[in-house]
């Protein structure tokens, strides 16, 4: 497997990216990016190998504001900003359509959590309907914020609200307020993601490496609010596949289950486990990662 290191322009911002390429010449190709918060290579070093040892290609990058990509325009490093996120998702399709080492004409999307959603809406998008797009994985994707946040609670989210206030309070006074990414359960303070072994399992995925940290600009809450993937469900012509986890804490079943009966040519694989079970060391990761690789190798050769 090779391994070669990529820049590409977002909306003039340079993003960094890797490409990993099976012995075989002018393989397929999977565009690749992470859930929320997340740096490329964050859980997923199984499926891009499995894909790669069937012989297709992996272009894996990052978001503008994480990981080696530039910030946009001076904004705050890791905002997760879902609608720019979904830009950063077509410059890449845009850039990876132009490399000579891929076959331009049969391209794949991935993604994951939060880029699950990104995908189903790259897809549902006007754009993808002049793009080759040939197939797409929604791994335990998130689809419908409204519902999200009504299955969160009262507690959670009045301090989303209050953690919106206050940020743009003292954004006025020139301070960037954070909040964690990733919190324990019984941790008092607020988090985006805060369920029983979630933390354990967010943490296991981050790079010792990396220069990551566990905070996101408290605007992020506010982004996010107003993301409904589900609502461009009923454009997607490309055949999809679904993964989704039978437990899972943060991911309602019934909104998978809702936003696949809009799309066209869906095929369900459903695992009775959480939603970390489905990333590296997961204890479903290695039947997950089978469905989708064949998947995708049915799709794109």
């Amino acid at each position: 497997m090779q391994k070669l290191l990529h820049y590409f322009d977002s909306y003039g911002s340079r993003c960094e990216a890797d490409l990993y390429l099976p012995s075989a010449s002018k393989p397929p190709v999977v565009v690749l990016a992470q859930g929320y918060g997340c740096e490329r290579g964050f859980g997923t070093k199984g499926i891009i190998k499995a894909i790669v040892d069937a012989g297709i290609a992996v272009f894996v990058f990052d978001y503008r504001g994480f990981g080696g990509s530039d910030s946009l325009h001076n904004e705050e490093r890791q905002l997760v900003d879902p609608h720019r996120q979904v830009e950063d998702y077509h410059s890449a399709l845009r850039y990876v359509s132009t490399l000579n080492e891929v076959d331009a004409q049969r391209i794949a999307i991935w993604g994951s959590s939060f880029s699950g959603g990104h995908v189903i809406s790259v897809a549902g998008s006007d754009w993808a309907r002049s793009f080759p797009l040939r197939a797409v994985v929604a791994q335990i994707p998130h689809c419908d914020s409204r519902s999200a946040y009504k299955h969160a609670g009262l507690k959670k989210s009045l301090g989303g609200a209050g953690n919106i206030i206050k940020g743009g309070v003292l954004s006025w006074l020139g301070i960037n307020h954070t909040v964690p990414v990733i919190a324990n359960a019984d941790d008092p303070h607020f988090a985006v993601l805060q369920h029983p072994g979630w933390y354990e399992g967010y943490m296991h995925m981050v790079d010792s490496a990396s220069q990551w940290k566990n905070a996101i600009p408290a605007k992020s809450l506010l982004k996010c609010a107003s993301y409904n993937p589900i609502d461009v469900a009923r454009h997607i012509t490309a055949p999809v596949l679904m993964v989704y986890g039978l437990k899972d804490q943060g991911i309602p079943v019934d909104d998978v289950q809702r936003t696949s009966n809009f799309i066209k040519d869906v095929e369900m694989f459903a695992f009775d486990g959480d939603h970390f079970d489905a990333y590296d060391g997961g204890a479903h990761q290695v039947m997950i990662v089978k469905k989708e690789v064949e998947f995708l190798s049915r799709k794109l050769k």
